[in-house]
């Protein structure tokens, strides 16, 4: 049996307005975990076609049954992180929009980041095929380039963990003092690093090629290449959104507001950056057994208290749709089109 209790009421925009809104007189819209549902689908069927691609194809390059095995595997690791996703926000009362449960998604989604962007960016250099002979960039040959690339695209995801945790200590107050200062400092070092990294790979992407591959391979590998470099983009415009929306900064806030008269529109602006930065944490019981309630066969009776969202869980259901469409695009479309090269269909 599963007890639910929230620590304090669930308001809506701002919790300084006079009239509050209750999220108990709203509902969340089912089409949110519906596309969840279509995304997981599309990617779990990506998952099983390249498998089976990779095991029955009678090409001959070892090339063709490495790009499905590789995109078996992101596709198999997406899969189970939106099994997770929906599973999270599916529960009753809001409870898989709490604070807890945001930090729980964060988690699991740099997770399978990790692993997923790093096999993209693998799969995106074997359909470039190789640089022009005798061609180095940034000192580095196209085979090289090979295995680096994958490992720049992970590390990647990995700085925007403390990119992330920067971001939330500087977003938390608005006095200035010396922490406040280096986790700003820090925020900006490490995501626009890894911003950088995803636009070197970028650019190494639509370098001059060689006839080795088809002109479907390389235009599918630069596309592939804006497709996965949209997500450290995203990370840092989120940034950048919290940083000018949080109304921490008066010079930006005064010219926001001369776009934005309306006071209420100006509070809506700012309420939707306030997304982007996870709300601090201090009830790790509580994130362990959202954990555990996730998986399937938990069978435990557990007793919840869990911090109400900071703020309103529309904005993070807009946030896992488009995350759910990128991957969607990235990862269980181009399974169907490396499914398509190795099994080509004959005349």
């Amino acid at each position: 049996m599963r007890k639910f209790e929230l620590n304090v009421p669930l308001l809506s925009f701002d919790k300084d307005t006079k009239t509050t809104t209750s999220f108990d007189d709203e509902s969340i819209p089912d089409s949110h975990l519906l596309i969840l549902q279509i995304c997981r689908a599309t990617i779990a069927a990506g998952m099983l076609l390249s498998a089976l691609a990779c095991i029955t194809t009678t090409e001959e390059l070892p090339r063709i049954k490495l790009q499905c095995a590789l995109i078996t595997t992101a596709c198999g690791v997406s899969s189970l992180f939106y099994r997770h996703l929906y599973e999270l926000r599916r529960l009753p009362d809001y409870m898989g929009y709490s604070q807890e449960a945001n930090a729980v998604s964060n988690a699991l989604r740099f997770t399978s980041w990790a692993v997923t962007i790093a096999l993209l960016a693998w799969i995106a250099f074997l359909l470039r095929g190789p640089f022009k002979e005798g061609a180095l960039y940034v000192g580095l040959s196209y085979k090289q380039w090979l295995y680096t690339g994958p490992v720049l695209a992970s590390l990647n995801v990995l700085l925007g963990i403390p990119g992330w945790e920067a971001a939330r200590v500087f977003s938390g107050t608005t006095k200035i003092n010396c922490t406040r200062v280096i986790s700003g400092l820090l925020a900006v070092l490490f995501l626009g690093f890894g911003f950088m990294i995803s636009i070197t790979i970028n650019v190494a992407m639509h370098l001059p090629t060689t006839s080795a591959r088809s002109n479907s391979e390389v235009n599918l590998s630069r596309w592939l290449s804006w497709i996965w470099v949209a997500y450290p983009m995203l990370q840092l415009l989120k940034t950048v959104a919290v940083f000018i929306g949080a109304d921490h900064m008066p010079r930006l806030t005064t010219i926001a507001s001369q776009f934005l008269p309306i006071h209420k529109t100006r509070r809506a602006v700012q309420f939707a950056f306030k997304t982007m930065v996870s709300a601090p944490v201090r009830n790790a019981r509580a994130m362990h057994n959202l954990y555990t309630m996730i998986e399937p066969d938990h069978g435990a009776s557990i007793d919840l208290q869990l911090s109400a969202p900071t703020i309103h869980p529309q904005w993070t259901q807009m946030l896992d749709t488009v995350m759910a469409i990128v991957d969607t695009l990235s990862q269980g479309v181009l399974a169907l089109v490396l499914v398509s090269y190795a099994l080509p269909i004959e005349k």
